[in-house]
């Protein structure tokens, strides 16, 4: 944005020149950029960038533009993000460079990201100039240009890695002195993400996803935990409820066999995409992505995660729109579980009781049957 802004300040001097000086015969003054800019300073309410063009006056005459008003800003989906004002500005005879200082409005930020999704992740980027004389004043349209991000099919490339099978924990189940020993199995498939409603304070993700019951006995419809982190700040942490896309059997109940299609809603909280912005920028436009999330089932009692102890995705997300040695690019480090499965924590990884009397023993079917599960 600020790179489109330097570009047209130098052009508006150029313009004001020739606004000012429209009785006298002159050559016109070029114009190019030296530096499109650096990040100078960055705090909680603003980031300033600083950036210097070179103007060129082939008269032999200097040139003042002091007695002119020239207001300009920087807006994206008609939001102003930042703003501000050349004055007394002269142009010597020869090749001249002139310095400008942009703030960027960092409050300005979330109103700027609903806009953005809301229009399907489409910005569009232009710097507005009002170029007032004691005779006239004079508004143009010095740049113009569209922006687009596709955030989250990069989200969905990164979650897609917990469809898989999982077994859960070992889970003990009594009747009437009778005990047996379980291991429920799940299978989550196809996994995808899509923008859902917008608000003032949040942008949700819908994620959806298959999940499949191979078990012989009904398995609860989970829950879906995670936090989203970006530079250590946290733009996003849920516990959701699945919302059924099909009519189940059994509310809340996925049947043996059968696959049900499950959507959560996920918030971004919009107040904390500016100060994600000032890390971003302090980190000289890097920003390492900590995505965590698993599904939660509750089974007789005792929590299930897929996978074991969730699993963890890293985006590293570089970007160059002043830093002058990077290149934009945007890794996917990949995803893991933080627990490969249940078996290492002590707990027992058959399908049958640990108990030694054969007397309390008793496989599922014979639950189901006594109408234990199911």
């Amino acid at each position: 944005m600020n790179n489109l802004l330097i570009a047209g300040l130098a052009g508006v001097l150029v313009i004001a020149g020739g606004a000012g000086y429209a009785a006298v015969t002159f050559e016109k003054p070029s114009f190019g950029v030296i530096d499109m800019g650096d990040w100078k300073e960055v705090n909680e309410d603003s980031i300033t960038v600083v950036s210097e063009a070179w103007i060129n006056n082939p008269n032999s005459i200097g040139l003042s533009i002091g007695f002119i008003d020239v207001r300009y800003a920087a807006e994206v989906n008609n939001i102003t993000l930042a703003e501000g004002e050349i004055d007394k500005v002269s142009l010597n005879s020869g090749n001249n460079t002139q310095e400008f200082e942009t703030e960027l409005k960092q409050g300005k930020i979330p109103e700027w990201w609903i806009s953005h999704v809301e229009n399907g992740e489409n910005s569009t980027v232009s710097v507005p100039v009002n170029i007032g004389t004691p005779v006239n004043s004079l508004e143009i349209q010095v740049f113009s240009k569209e922006v687009s991000t596709d955030i989250t099919s990069r989200i969905e490339n990164s979650l897609e890695s917990i469809e898989g099978s999982y077994t859960g924990p070992s889970i003990e189940t009594t009747r009437s002195g009778l005990t047996v020993e379980l291991r429920p199995e799940v299978e989550v498939r196809d996994f995808k993400a899509s923008w859902g409603d917008i608000s003032e304070d949040r942008s949700e993700i819908l994620m959806d996803m298959e999940v499949h019951n191979p078990n012989q006995y009904p398995v609860p419809t989970p829950s879906f935990g995670g936090k989203a982190d970006l530079n250590n700040i946290t733009v996003a942490n849920w516990t959701e409820n699945s919302e059924p896309l099909t009519e189940l059997s059994e509310e809340g109940m996925i049947a043996p066999g059968e696959t049900e299609d499950l959507r959560f809603r996920v918030g971004l909280e919009n107040k904390e995409m500016d100060d994600w912005l000032e890390t971003h920028v302090e980190n000289e436009e890097f920003t390492r992505a900590d995505i965590n999330a698993d599904l939660i089932f509750n089974i007789q009692g005792q929590e299930f995660k897929a996978p074991a102890g969730g699993m963890k995705c890293t985006i590293e997300i570089q970007t160059d729109i002043l830093v002058d040695d990077k290149k934009q690019n945007f890794d996917n480090k990949g995803c893991e579980p933080r627990k490969e499965d249940y078996t290492n924590s002590g707990e027992s990884t058959g399908s049958e009781t640990e108990n030694s009397s054969d007397e309390n023993q008793i496989d599922e079917q014979d639950l189901i049957d006594e109408g234990l599960l199911g």
